[in-house]
């Protein structure tokens, strides 16, 4: 059975600019699962860093949920980020990769399992 070890519900991010609000991610919803690979794609500004960010606990959201490992880290405060359960945190950021492309252009990928050489 696999383990469910990243999932957002409904995730919000916007920024307010001088003139209007930037909805950067719209109620984005997804899990991944160990083993399980997913990429993230789009166009220059399309919010991947921002979304890595989230996924990496660096940005808050608007809205939404994320888990880690079951469990919600989305309104921790920062001295409860550090303090997480450091098998959580050491899934997280060892398996968040950026391949680069031939042209250069970095496309997000989130590695959930271990790469065998």
């Amino acid at each position: 059975m696999s383990k469910e070890i990243l999932k957002l519900e409904n995730v919000e991010k916007k920024y307010s600019g001088s003139v209007e609000e930037l909805h950067i991610i719209n109620n984005l919803s997804f899990s991944v699962e160990e083993g399980e690979f997913i990429s993230i794609l789009g166009r220059s500004g399309s919010g991947k860093s921002t979304l890595l960010n989230i996924m990496g606990l660096l940005d808050r959201v608007d809205g939404g949920k994320i888990f880690i490992g079951g469990q919600e880290v989305d309104k921790l405060s920062e001295e409860e980020i550090v303090e997480l359960d450091e098998e959580k945190k050491a899934a997280m950021v060892s398996n968040l990769l950026v391949v680069l492309c031939a042209d250069e252009a970095a496309q997000p990928v989130v590695n959930t399992g271990t790469l065998n050489h």
